[in-house]
C-alpha cells in the first residue's frame, strides 16, 4: 500500500485519516 496516495483528511487537524495495520492472521481488533 502506498501511503502517499491517502489524503491527510478533510479538515486537519480536526478531521484526519488514520491507517491501522492489522497483520494477516492476527487477532481481531475490537
Amino acid at each position: 500500500m502506498d501511503l502517499s496516495h491517502i489524503p491527510v483528511g478533510e479538515n486537519p487537524p480536526h478531521e484526519v485519516n488514520v491507517v491501522i495495520e492489522i497483520p494477516q492472521g492476527g487477532a481481531p481488533v475490537k
